[in-house]
């Protein structure tokens, strides 16, 4: 549900805004400002998912997607649809930072690489029925007027998101377990009282003797181990109860909040970790500079109709998530670096083939080929990124990833804004093709041998 709302919505958007009389630039600082507060809120997005759980966070992104939806569709001034899109970049937070985690700790190594690619295909062909569906609403009820259907059909996507929030909310998340399994903690027996407590079984190999009579509450097991690893949060009530009490001191909440900051800054310091940051603010950057735009640039450079762009940009999806099912092949076969640079260098002819001719079957095939070559390794790279880091770490990573990717596109989104609207479309292209290189010459440099 969220993809179909998400491929509708990239449809919509930039030219719902042009259709209220904004220009580039206007339109520039609204995308910016959703991918700023897509980065802030990735941080306590992460937090929270690694200590209360993934489907909380899952579900609240649903509601904020709706919410912001819905209110672009009723808004018309440029302050209210800035509020309105940073609530969907709240929601974008959530689903980016809970949704890899999730998949991790729902998978084995074995199984991983292809529910990953599974994953991202299954959403690029629902994102390509929603690019046809946003394409094609707005022009059926043309009758409307041109700002008017798109205001129906935001409202009506936004209902789509709220259907979504169902599924979401019916996932079974086992934290202790998780936690237990993938934390660390998985030598550890719980005693009566934690099972008791949560209903749960976790799966263990031996008995550490410090922690079966205690059920995790012993120090030596829950400071120095699993708290540290957000087992606090994920134990049941009575367990915090009791640890509480034992302590006497510091209520368990500050500890793991205290422990969660400290684990953050840890994480940054992790050589792996910052040539990944790295890799993305440079990939966001150029992204920022031209993916947003890609209906305004089709609308405005090929004179096409909305539903002619909801088409091409359906039919990108589509490649996108065909392209997608063969990068664990590829992964298999040549390497996850290898594959994530080599696919990412040959999409850059393909990118800037785009901005050379005014042909629009020339351009459509360019966006395809760009689209399909640039993001089917997205899957292997998500894969290998929560591959390099410890387990309890990975909601972490994601949010640090979210954020640096999210900062760059809401600069680079505001300068291609102003660019667009001064100086010409072509532009930004050139820039982001420099840039995309840049950034595979950094992933290939920082993980090259690294399988």
């Amino acid at each position: 549900m969220s993809s179909l709302a998400q491929g509708a919505y990239g449809v919509i958007q930039g030219l719902y805004i042009m259709s209220l009389g904004y220009d580039e630039a206007v339109l520039g600082t609204i995308l910016s400002t959703r991918m700023l507060a897509a980065a802030i809120a990735s941080v306590p997005a992460g937090i929270i998912s690694d200590s209360r759980g993934r489907k909380p966070v899952l579900v609240a992104g649903g509601l904020f997607t709706t919410i912001g939806y819905l209110g672009m569709a009723v808004s018309s001034s440029s302050l209210s649809m800035i509020i309105y899109s940073c609530i969907v970049g709240i929601a974008q937070a959530c689903q980016m930072t809970s949704g890899a985690p999730l998949l991790a700790e729902s998978s084995t190594n074995e199984d991983r690489a292809a529910l990953f690619g599974v994953n991202f295909s299954l959403s690029n062909f629902v994102n390509m029925i929603g690019s046809l569906l946003g394409g094609f609403l707005p022009r059926q009820l043309g009758w409307m007027g041109q700002a008017a259907a798109f205001r129906v059909s935001l409202a009506l996507f936004s209902a789509v998101t709220l259907a979504g929030v169902l599924p979401a909310y019916r996932i079974k998340e086992d934290r202790l377990a998780a936690r237990a399994v993938q934390g660390g903690c998985d030598d550890r027996v719980p005693s009566k009282a934690v099972q008791k407590d949560r209903g749960v079984r976790v799966p263990t190999r031996t008995v550490q003797e410090g922690c079966l009579d205690k059920g995790y509450l012993g120090k030596d097991c829950l400071d120095k181990d699993c708290l540290g690893k957000g087992l606090g949060e994920s134990i049941g009530p009575s367990v915090q109860k009791a640890y509480h009490e034992n302590d006497g001191q510091i209520p368990q909440f500050a500890r793991v909040a205290a422990q969660e900051v400290q684990s953050l800054v840890g994480v940054m310091r992790n050589k792996d970790v910052i040539g990944l940051l790295v890799y993305k603010v440079i990939i966001g950057f150029g992204a920022g500079l031209v993916v947003p735009f890609f209906n305004v640039f089709l609308a405005g450079k090929s004179q096409v109709d909305t539903a002619v762009v909801g088409l091409i940009l359906s039919f990108s999806s589509g490649a996108t998530g065909l392209a997608g099912l063969v990068a664990p092949v590829l992964a298999s076969k040549y390497g996850k670096v290898k594959t994530v640079v080599g696919t990412q260098l040959a999409s850059i002819p393909f990118l800037l083939l785009i901005a050379l001719p005014p042909n629009i079957y020339l351009v459509s095939a360019a966006l395809f080929m760009r689209s399909a070559l640039m993001n089917m390794s997205s899957p292997v790279s998500s894969n290998f990124s929560m591959e390099i880091v410890e387990p309890d770490e990975r909601g972490k990573i994601s949010s640090l990833m979210r954020i640096s990717d999210n900062i760059s596109r809401a600069f680079s989104a505001a300068a291609a804004g102003y660019i667009m609207s001064r100086w010409n479309y072509e532009a930004p292209y050139v820039f982001t093709a420099v840039l995309y290189f840049i950034a595979s010459v950094v992933y290939w440099k920082a993980f090259k041998g690294r399988e």
